[in-house]
Parts: structure tokens; sequence; C-alpha cells
């Protein structure tokens, strides 16, 4: 049985902040797991600062191990390039 794995991303110059809310984080993450073929719930930060950008996969609960393990590689390289669009974004570089 599946279970859900969830991701909360932070600003990579410090490695503990949160990201900037402009930035729109979320929809980077949406719309870069999209792009692999991937359904992903992302959450937008709170202007109270109490929460974060974060990212939810939750696979069907009758999904195969095969199924899943191509889930896990998807999510992976939709983070590597959400990474690298985020760390342009915040240098000011077009992504």
């Amino acid at each position: 049985m599946a279970s859900s794995w969830a991701s909360s991303l932070v600003d990579p110059r410090d490695g503990v902040s949160f990201l900037p809310v402009e930035l729109d984080a979320a929809a980077i993450v949406d719309d870069t797991a999209f792009e692999h073929e991937l359904l992903v719930t992302s959450t937008h930060p709170q202007a109270d600062g109490f929460a974060g950008d974060q990212v939810l996969l939750a696979p069907a609960y009758t999904s195969t191990d095969a199924e899943l393990a191509e889930m896990v590689e998807r999510f992976a390289a939709t983070m590597t390039e959400v990474e690298r669009r985020v760390g342009a974004a915040l240098a000011g570089s077009p992504s």
C-alpha cells in the first residue's frame, strides 16, 4: 500500500528560510511536475510567515511497486529542475 510524501521548499541561499512569496514556487513546482507527467499538490506560503511552500505526492493506494518507482523518479527529476529554476529566479536570471 502506498502512502503520501511531502517536501518543504526552502531558500537555497541559506537552506532554512521560506522562499519569497512573489517567486510563486508552488506554480513552478506544479508546472514542472506536469512537464514530467506527474501530478502533485503544492501549497503557497502564508502571509503570516508560519508556513512555507510545500509539495505533496499522493499515489493511489493501488499503485504497484513499479509505478511507485516511476513516480519517485519523476518527482526527483521534477525537484532537480525546480531547484535549477528557483536558483535562476533568485539570481535574477531567466529560467
